[in-house]
């Protein structure tokens, strides 16, 4: 008896049994395979000499005139492909695990043959059933099988989510949307550890009807909304990687919008799947970045990113992690990604800085647009407005509801009219000129056209998201009229506006840091007054500095505005704390800072006195506009004369733009007969001594 004689005795004996027959037609066999009439099953003889056997039955083997054994349940491999780069040859496999669902895999053929223990770990892991592994956790038929089974089909692996051809083909967990220009098959990442966790329930319609429909109700949880729809568009825009913060106290509605921005995409399921956490290590959140490339990324509660909060916000901004080598000494290459994300917390990233002492620059704070959850009002929360006959806690649990039984349609949908719009338009460039248009048109509309430049580049962002929901609605996707999602974006727009700080807002704050320790600690000053008079500090321990004041001590009018400082180490840091640096630079380039001593804060000079104050180690600084006449008078015989003051900001200011160090000099009166001094330092104060011969 042959061998394909003794398979079909053995498939007859048990076809009773069998709840399927899984006939083939020949004509869609595979090259390479043959159908046996009798038992509908598949095989073919591998190079090795195998012959594999497949049916509804599962997979099995023959070696010789051996009868054949089972290897493993149901598996096909589908189609064979590789990058773009013709490198990284994979195999896409189909099985069925012990429950009967179907699974999809992508293995590389590097991992095929170089770690077969680890393949089979996999798919046991998936719930193939595999009859028999050997001690290293391999199974050498299944193998073979793997990698010579024929195969008619072949695709192109993608690296990545997001777009493989701008405006062509999107790359999803569940495969592409759209048709690549060169007719191949596009096949999401075979690794989907960290993949984003997408899947769908319910249908469009009802998607529109319920969470479409109830987001009207708040502006908030719209725009929330429309950034799921906004990522894909950055592809067609000049800006980066950036972000939203909604920030707010416990239970006003928060998670509420975020609920609503994740059943875009994937069931929202708080504290698990697409709603992840801020909680997370350096790799962690890059490898979550990457993953969402031209996708949204939800970060929940700002504070479980503890003291690293800046550096995440300028990581993610920049859109690749850090560069690193393999144990060979080799450089990886980084991960790199371009997204949008929402963040929300009840503290700003500025608020928990400021728990450790420390601040968060005005980049960070451009990076991440802080949103308060309440609109202005605050009646019901994070909505301005409620059905009749309905609370704001009702609404809220309505969302929450729906986004764990409704979800996933849009924004498959939404991409999917993207493409058409793109190809009717032309090409990626003619939809990058009408997402220009688009843009431009709701920035001149909100005033964001003559703001600063940093405001600017936040504005942009929101025009992106305000033009997302216009295209969204456009597409059919949300149940909205034309002109709402751009409300939406202006309410939230005006209310980051009333908080943002600027950098020049943030300088001028950060000089007046050190004038508030004389108003919280007058009696720890010495003051000298323009008619001559001088007050000695009431504590000299500590001894927080002299203050050339504008008005007499015992006036009975206060002292009046400081004109000019000669602090003491000791009140620098009082008045700074940890901030110090930052204060110290942001006081020199404004020209608030006198330093004779190159980029260093205080002066230097052992031997230098001021109105007979040794000033040698202070930090001296003067507030712009507070010389009143007697004070002017009072200093006009002095280096910290009207004019002398001026022209020391103007070479300040020159010195900070060329970054140049100039030599120390020394800060003294001038001297007796007014003539000016020999040589002028870094900040254009001037000194009458002789310059000392170098060492």
């Amino acid at each position: 008896m042959t061998l394909i004689e003794k398979n079909q005795a053995d498939t007859q004996k048990n076809a009773a049994c069998e709840a399927e027959k899984f006939p083939i037609p020949v004509d869609d066999i595979v090259p390479g395979w043959s159908i046996d009439p009798v038992t509908g099953e598949r095989f073919f003889t591998s190079p090795k000499g195998t012959t594999f056997f497949a049916g509804s039955g599962g997979l099995r083997a023959a070696i010789g005139d051996k009868a054949p054994a089972p290897v493993c349940g149901w598996i096909e491999v589908v189609s064979e492909g590789c990058n773009r780069d013709g490198k990284g040859f994979k195999r896409l496999v189909r099985f069925k695990d012990r429950r009967g669902i179907m699974h999809r895999l992508m293995l590389d053929l590097s991992d095929i043959g170089g770690n077969p223990g680890a393949v089979c770990k996999r798919l046991l892991d998936d719930g193939l059933p595999l009859y028999s592994v050997t001690q290293q956790g391999g199974n050498a038929q299944l193998v073979d099988f793997l990698l010579n089974a024929p195969v008619q089909h072949q695709f192109t692996a993608a690296d990545s989510y997001g777009w493989f051809e701008r405006g062509g083909v999107f790359v999803l967990p569940a495969g592409a949307v759209g048709i690549p220009s060169d007719g191949v098959k596009v096949e999401p990442p075979g690794d989907d550890t960290g993949a984003p966790m997408y899947s769908q329930a319910g249908t469009l319609e009802q998607w529109k009807a319920t969470i479409g429909m109830d987001a009207r109700h708040s502006s908030r949880i719209a725009f929330a909304i429309c950034i799921a729809f906004a990522a894909p568009l950055l592809a067609f825009t000049d800006e980066g990687s950036g972000g939203f913060h909604f920030v707010g106290k416990s239970s006003q509605g928060k998670s509420t919008a975020m609920k609503a921005l994740c059943s875009v995409w994937a069931q929202a399921v708080e504290g698990c799947g697409e709603l992840a956490s801020w909680r997370s290590t350096d790799n962690g959140l890059e490898a979550v970045a990457a993953a969402h490339t031209d996708l949204p990324l939800i970060l929940d509660e700002l504070k479980q990113a503890e003291r690293s909060v800046e550096q995440a916000l300028y990581m993610l901004a920049n859109g690749a992690g850090k560069r690193r080598q393999t144990r060979g000494l080799k450089a990886q290459k980084p991960l790199t990604w371009r997204t949008l994300y929402a963040s929300t917390g009840e503290l700003t990233a500025d608020e928990l800085a400021a728990q450790y002492g420390k601040e968060v620059a005005t980049g960070a704070n451009v990076r991440m647009a802080n949103i308060p959850a309440v609109p202005e009002g605050g009646a019901f929360g994070v909505f301005e407005t409620v059905p009749q006959g309905m609370t704001p806690e009702a609404l809220a649990e309505s969302f929450a509801h729906n986004a764990a039984r409704v979800y996933g349609t849009a924004g498959p949908a939404f991409l999917a009219r993207l493409v058409e719009r793109v190809q009717s338009l032309g090409g990626a460039e003619r939809m990058s000129e009408e997402l220009r248009r688009m843009m431009k048109e709701w920035i001149d509309a909100n005033g964001a056209d003559v703001l600063s430049s940093q405001t600017r580049r936040v504005a942009k962002r929101f025009a992106l998201v305000a033009a997302a929901g216009e295209l969204a609605a456009a597409f059919g996707v949300l149940p909205w009229n034309q002109g709402e999602a751009s409300q939406y974006a202006a309410a939230c727009f005006r209310s980051f506006l009333a908080d943002f700080e600027t950098s020049e807002d943030r300088a001028l704050r950060l000089c007046e840091i050190p004038f508030q320790l004389i108003d919280s600690y007058p009696e720890n000053f010495s003051y000298h007054m323009p008619d001559g008079g001088r007050t000695e500090a009431k504590y000299t321990t500590p001894f927080y500095g002299d203050v050339v004041s504008d008005m007499p001590v015992d006036g009975g009018e206060g002292r009046g505005a400081p004109a000019l400082v000669l602090m003491t180490g000791e009140g620098w840091k009082k008045a700074c704390g940890r901030n110090a640096a930052e204060i110290g630079r942001a006081m020199m380039a404004m020209g608030y800072l006198l330093s004779n001593n190159g980029r260093k804060f205080q002066h230097n000079g052992s031997a230098d006195t001021f109105l007979g104050i040794p000033i040698h180690g202070r930090y001296i600084f003067i507030r712009e506009g507070s010389y009143s006449a007697k004070v002017a008078d009072f200093l006009a015989e002095t280096y910290f004369s009207k004019g002398a003051v001026c022209e020391m900001r103007k070479k300040a200011m020159r010195r900070i733009v060329q970054s140049t160090v100039a030599q120390p000099c020394n800060l003294i009166n001038r001297s007796k007969n007014g003539t000016l001094p020999r040589k002028a330092c870094a900040t254009g104060l001037q000194t009458d001594k002789p310059d000392k011969p170098k060492k």
